[in-house]
């Protein structure tokens, strides 16, 4: 089918340009290339951004369908160079300006400045913008799909504390580093520290400035004692005298020596978050105070001094939940804690987001990372919402993490010392997260030690799939409100329904590449069929959120379009049940249903194609009678070309050729408004319609005769 969309291809220039659906972005590309004369030029890209309907913006991945994307008619897109000079602040306060390609995931974008660098331990490192400070950048999204201006200034910062222990003085620029974050963490207060340890830093602090110690040299307490310490006068005499066993060190060893100092400190490597928790008098206000992580423990340390006033190891947390909507996080430590721990803080999301993260880099730094086992005693941890939302037990069962921000994540890790959880999801984190999981199902899958044999991976898959089944209504409802009228639906009951979705779809990801990984006869049917529900649900995500962000948007699109995703969803899932319950049909039956199907749609392409041309020329009042129509058979058409290619080896089936022909019969109704249609385009319409019944059942009551008649008879 034909897709005609406006291509900015610079500043303030347009050009509206067709396409088709099963174009793939890369031949998109290279049309438009064409188109401006602009050849050769192997980096620029195809950007689509954000708008009503689609959420945030995303650059188009080259090696999927236009059809993939879903665009309307006269959709913007933009196309612009992937590459940027890119300015990077280090914690030294220099600047370094670094060739990138902004349409990667953040992740990849510092792997490369690590090694420009010469960082060592680049994955334990995140970005911040200089205009948020204190705000990460997601790692999994690119730099435009949030919102990051082209100019803008990154601080490359350390986030992870995990492998400092291996640093030495063979490393000097990863040392540099770590040494001035350290130290300013230990100034600024964030690293709380007693009398001693902070005359001790001070002193290798002065050998590090001023190099051996000078009598003469008057020591500068603000500069090398912590802000609390500062009027501490009376010490400049114990500094001194730790400042002159510190000479003779080189510069380097004197920071080597800082570092190893304050890794021993407790609240080294912390990440601190301001919360309040309840007060045991409920009467009065409730109690501010720092909540510190750190790669082995979490603590609550009071909010004016930094005091660790409680402390748990991380392997004594079971589960975790954030929840935006009441602006809390709630962690709970198993046996070891009679009660939940709530805490409140208006944002909630990064704490999650900095544990999951600790979880993937120590699930990398496995040398098994790749090929993990059941650990029978390994207890698993799940995010989850706590109190009305039900929870459920993972099987102890490895499979590799979906990424630590605002997605699932580590769902299911098993760990010697570290419980792992999946990341609840949210309405607004959904879609992005749904992506990820995409593209995660199309990894090689990794086989298990267990004994579960692809028949049980089979079913384990049905069940969630079932439950998932119910969920997904709790979107589907947007869809349903009768003409004119639309459902209302709170934030925090699609967030609900979004986190229930999500742990569906990561336990059907989990038995799919088990019965991959196990050497099933269907496993690949398995994992084709939840990407194909994952893609439903995505969208149907997105429909939702924009509904939510702007209530006033066409009520009638956004049933429109949900119903699209919905008879998508219908036919992924009528996939699978073929690959369950029938063999696929013969390659050659199986051709021959593909082709029949394309044919209609690509014959019902070509009366679009007329149809705008003649909408085109009309006056405005037919337009206006015209439009509503050729609206709708442009989406159906869409969907019987999806349709046609997911199901077309599975129509040996009654229930999947239903699910075909019932698109096919509303796609061919729809013509009859239409009229002055070519000869051309009435035999190409013929061919395959009167082809169809052979293939999806008997269409000729009432829709065939319908077609003739159409074809003959009424135009």
């Amino acid at each position: 089918m034909a897709l005609t969309l406006k291509i900015n291809v610079s500043q303030g220039a347009s050009k509206t340009m067709r396409f088709t659906q099963d174009m793939s972005v890369a031949q998109a590309i290279g049309q438009i290339k064409e188109r401006i004369g602009l050849q050769g030029a192997s980096d620029h890209g195809l950007y689509q951004p954000p708008g009503p309907l689609n959420g945030t913006g995303k650059w188009l991945k080259e090696n999927r369908l236009l059809q993939y994307y879903n665009f309307a008619n006269m959709a913007e897109l933009d196309f612009k160079k992937k590459t940027n000079m890119v300015k990077v602040k280090l914690m030294d306060e220099t600047i370094k300006t670094v060739l990138l390609d902004t349409t990667q995931p953040v992740k990849d974008l510092i792997r490369i400045m690590a090694e420009k660098f010469s960082i060592s331990n680049g994955e334990e490192y995140s970005l911040q913008a200089e205009s948020s400070p204190g705000e990460w950048l997601q790692s999994n999204t690119s730099l435009d799909e949030q919102n990051v201006p082209e100019g803008t200034i990154l601080i490359l910062k350390k986030r992870f504390f995990y492998s400092d222990n291996l640093l030495d003085k063979e490393d000097p620029v990863s040392l540099h580093l770590l040494y001035v974050q350290s130290r300013d963490a230990v100034l600024n207060g964030e690293y709380s520290v007693t009398k001693n340890e902070a005359i001790e830093l001070a002193s290798l602090l002065c050998q590090v400035l001023h190099g051996n110690y000078d009598p003469n040299r008057k020591i500068d307490i603000k500069s090398v004692l912590p802000l609390a310490f500062r009027k501490e006068k009376a010490w400049e005499k114990e500094i001194a005298n730790l400042w002159k066993k510190a000479s003779g060190l080189t510069e380097t060893s004197a920071k080597y020596k800082y570092v190893q100092t304050v890794r021993f400190l407790k609240t080294y490597g912390i990440s601190s978050f301001e919360i309040k928790m309840a007060n045991p008098d409920k009467k009065s206000k409730p109690i501010k105070a720092i909540l510190g992580v750190t790669r082995e423990s979490i603590m609550i340390m009071d909010f004016e001094t930094k005091a660790v006033k409680k402390q748990w190891p991380l392997n004594h947390l079971r589960r975790w939940a954030a929840s935006a909507a009441t602006e809390s996080f709630t962690l709970d430590f198993g046996d070891h804690e009679r009660n939940y721990l709530t805490l409140f803080t208006p944002n909630p999301e990064p704490i999650s987001q900095l544990i999951s993260g600790y979880i993937d880099i120590i699930l990398k730094s496995r040398k098994d990372a790749a090929r993990m086992t059941q650990d029978d005693d390994a207890q698993v941890a799940q995010i989850e919402n706590v109190g009305r939302v039900q929870a459920f037990a993972m099987p102890s069962v490895t499979m590799t993490t979906l990424g630590h921000t605002g997605v699932l994540g580590s769902a299911g890790v098993t760990m010697e010392s570290l419980a792992s959880g999946a990341q609840a999801l949210t309405l607004a984190s959904g879609p992005s997260a749904v992506e990820r999981m995409i593209d995660e199902i199309s990894s090689p899958a990794y086989s298990s030690a267990m004994s579960t044999t692809s028949v049980d991976y089979q079913a384990q898959f049905l069940r969630s799939m079932d439950e998932l089944g119910e969920v997904a209504r709790g979107l589907l409802v947007l869809g349903d409100a009768p003409q004119g009228q639309k459902t209302v639906i709170s934030r925090s009951a699609l967030d609900t329904t979004v986190q229930k979705i999500g742990v569906e779809l990561a336990k059907m990801m989990k038995a799919a590449r088990g019965a991959s990984a196990s050497g099933g006869d269907d496993d690949d049917s398995l994992l084709n069929g939840t990407k194909a529900l994952a893609e439903a649900l995505r969208n149907m995500m997105s429909i939702a959120e924009m509904v939510v962000e702007n209530p006033s948007i066409d009520t009638e699109e956004v049933k429109s379009a949900m119903k699209a995703n919905a008879r998508a969803y219908q036919a992924g899932v009528s996939y699978i049940q073929a690959s369950i319950k029938a063999p696929f049909a013969p390659n050659l039956t199986g051709d021959l249903v593909l082709e029949s199907g394309l044919q209609v749609a690509q014959a019902i392409s070509g009366l679009l194609d007329f149809a705008q041309k003649a909408y085109d020329s009309a006056d405005p009042a037919k337009k206006q009678e015209l439009l509503p129509d050729m609206e709708t058979l442009r989406k159906y058409n869409d969907i019987l070309l999806a349709e046609t290619k997911n199901l077309g080896p599975a129509l040996v089936l009654e229930d999947v050729r239903t699910t075909v022909r019932e698109v096919i019969c509303i796609a061919v109704e729809l013509l009859q408004p239409l009229s002055n249609i070519p000869l051309s385009h009435q035999r190409r319409l013929f061919v395959p319609v009167s082809l169809a019944p052979t293939f999806f059942g008997d269409l000729q009551a009432p829709v065939l005769p319908h077609v003739l008649n159409v074809i003959f008879g009424s135009f």
